[in-house]
């Protein structure tokens, strides 16, 4: 069914709707998210039916959970999924019985490693049934016999459901962001990325011209992705230019751990539909900046870490191979290396994490250099020796694909927002997928706190408590600046008039000499003078990219003044 689009839209109530929702691969609660999110993304929905072929794969059962319960010899409820969906193994088999002690233990799930937290667990292709609970509950079980009630329901007749939403720009070229929607009751490994993709259709639907046309994705983790490519890989074969799989885009609060301040942004506008682009830009104007300003920074300001394609690792190796051909003392790649370094570091960001409602300052300064560590230095520089790290402007080694490259350069020039890491294909998420050697995609991955680096991952204690609402639309942002950039990376700025434009009308100069105004001029940082520059190459067959290059500025300080004079009809572009 349809539903149509909001007129306004705001994150947190949206967060609050999804989060009590039993999700899992298939059934009635993914189904009911998935029309949650068509208020804000209208979906077409593809389907699934239930035991059909996806390439390898069988589609499973429709499943549900109505109510799962523990109770001791006293009848006393122990666990209740009305009081923690996360109590149940997700797509676990119905069973209702009185049990030994022993025999229930085999169908007890904990995680001794974080004592406090019940472990998110699965079990899609091996009937089971099972509960989960944590550490300190089952220290507490002292009774020989218990009642179990797994109150769920497996439906042959089910099916899986993808939704996908494309807006259309002036190629049919697609740039595709997709995320995944199975996780039931996390914040960071499960509504982050639905979240973002929710914020970056209406950033995008925003704007007065897109120059790609942009295909919104949401299925269930791994076999949503291979179901929709079941029918779609010929498509992105042909016509995808790159892709973004949103994975854990969240930030863990930050020392002062302030409430999530975010206001409700209008999403009508007469102005969006108005025949006139001048109007259309100044609705994008506006929509940004109360974008922008609905939220609070209560946040750590981590870096947005991308994830490379498998052809950059591919790269990387023939490169290193062709360097020591050369006798260049190049370290070769160890299998197993990244994981054993992620897991290394990771143990330092766990623990971090879980101190962090400490009030001890010296705990939390430890927090924020671990956090600064993990994401800047190790994300860059877990392979000291791998050059997919450098900035491909000033290194002899470059990637196959734009996307790569473009990344590299990103991280390398803002390294405060943006970060790179190497292809692994021992972990991840659906981008795996869409990389899978026959495929061999053009898609990356994007994440904030990346996925089995916090002690809360895969457990109760990823929520809103633990991680910012905020930094979900802030992720977004930063993603959404990238997207921009790349829309122009590769087309010539032309200008308008012969001779120097007058800025000083269009805001962009000032209109009076006095001290003052010079002192303004000043203290802007130097735009002023970056965009002279900027001007002085337009015209002359070099694109948005390599101005950015020969200027030496980072890319995206050029494309936001390139964009400023394009609104402002200064220049325009060419192929």
């Amino acid at each position: 069914m349809y539903v149509a689009e909001q007129s306004e839209f705001n994150l947190k109530e949206l967060y609050e709707e999804l989060f009590p929702l039993c999700r899992s691969i298939t059934g009635p609660a993914y189904e009911q998210s998935l029309e949650i999110l068509k208020k804000y993304v209208p979906f077409t929905i593809e389907s699934f039916p239930s035991g059909s072929k996806v390439n390898d794969w069988t589609v499973p059962e429709g499943w549900s959970l109505n109510r799962a319960t523990l109770k001791d010899s006293q009848g006393n409820i122990i666990l209740d999924t009305h009081q923690n969906p996360l109590h149940v193994l997700n797509f676990s088999e119905p069973f209702t019985g009185k049990v030994s002690f022993e025999e229930l233990k085999e169908h007890l799930f904990f995680d001794k490693n974080n004592p406090d937290a019940i472990p998110y667990t699965t079990s899609y292709y091996k009937p089971r049934w099972g509960l989960n609970i944590s550490y300190k509950q089952f220290q507490e079980l002292k009774d020989d016999e218990y009642e179990v009630c797994i109150d769920t329901i497996k439906d042959t007749n089910g099916s899986l459901k993808v939704g996908i939403c494309d807006l259309k720009g002036d190629s049919d070229k697609i740039i595709q962001i997709s995320s995944y929607l199975c996780h039931p009751n996390m914040l960071n490994n499960e509504l982050s990325g639905p979240l973002a993709l929710v914020c970056l259709y209406l950033l995008l639907k925003s704007l007065p011209k897109r120059r790609y046309s942009y295909r919104f994705v949401i299925h269930p983790e791994s076999i949503g992705s291979i179901a929709y490519l079941s029918r779609f890989a010929p498509e992105l074969k042909e016509k995808l230019e790159y892709g973004i799989q949103l994975s854990c885009v969240a930030s863990p609060r930050s020392k002062d751990s302030v409430e999530d301040q975010i206001s409700t942004i209008s999403l009508t506008s007469a102005l969006l539909s108005s025949s006139e682009e001048q109007d259309r830009i100044e609705y994008h104007k506006q929509f940004y900046k109360s974008f922008q300003n609905s939220y609070n920074h209560n946040f750590l300001e981590l870096p947005v870490s991308f994830k490379l394609t498998r052809q950059s690792y591919v790269d990387s190796i023939v490169y290193d191979k062709k360097q020591r051909s050369q006798g260049k003392n190049i370290t070769a790649y160890a299998k197993g290396n990244y994981f054993e370094k992620s897991l290394n570091s990771s143990h330092y960001v766990s623990k971090a994490v879980t101190d962090l409602t400490l009030d001890d300052e010296q705990r939390v300064e430890d927090y924020l250099t671990t956090c600064a560590y993990y994401c800047r230095y190790f994300t860059l520089n877990h392979l000291p020796n791998c050059h997919v790290y450098t900035d491909p402007r000033k290194d002899g080694f470059m990637c196959s694909f734009d996307i790569d490259n473009m990344l590299r350069t990103l991280a390398y020039s803002n390294s405060e927002r943006y970060a790179v890491r190497e292809y692994a294909p021992n972990h991840g998420s659906d981008e795996k997928q869409y990389c899978s050697p026959k495929l061999n995609l053009k898609y990356v991955q994007a994440t904030r706190t990346m996925y089995a680096s916090y002690s809360s991952y895969h457990s109760s204690l990823d929520n809103s408590d633990t991680f910012s609402l905020c930094s979900i639309m802030d992720s977004a942002l930063e993603i959404f600046d990238f997207i921009r950039y790349y829309e122009i990376a590769k087309l010539k700025p032309i200008l308008l008039n012969e001779c120097d434009p007058q800025l000083g009308p269009r805001g962009l100069y000032p209109n009076s000499n006095d001290p003052e105004s010079r002192a303004k001029r000043n203290n802007s940082n130097g735009e002023l003078e970056v965009m002279l520059y900027i001007l002085s190459l337009c015209s002359s067959g070099f694109t948005t990219e390599e101005i950015a290059e020969f200027i030496d500025e980072s890319p995206l300080r050029v494309s936001n003044i390139i964009y400023k004079l394009y609104d402002t009809k200064v220049l325009d572009f060419s192929d």
